[in-house]
């Protein structure tokens, strides 16, 4: 199972409710989430997004937690956040 956009899309807007990102920088920040799950080796695993919160060291970061329901594990991404509208 892979993250979808609107799942990306949901869990930006718990973390920063006033930013507007454009559709095609979700799109690029999702496709990078889940090249991130299948360097892992979560590709074809039931994973979810738990949730996305800012990286203090780097404001131009987001940090992303997923929950991998196959293998029991939580994993984390740093990501560049997508291009704001």
């Amino acid at each position: 199972m892979t993250i979808t956009t609107a799942q990306v899309e949901a869990a930006l807007i718990e973390c920063e409710p006033k930013a507007e990102y454009r559709v095609n920088g979700l799109a690029l920040f999702t496709e990078r989430a889940n090249g991130e799950l299948s360097a892992w080796g979560h590709a074809s695993h039931d994973v979810s997004l738990e949730r996305v919160i800012p990286f203090y060291g780097d404001p131009r970061v987001l940090r992303l937690a997923f929950w991998c329901e196959t293998c029991h594990v939580s994993q984390l991404a740093l990501l560049a956040r997508p291009d704001v509208e």
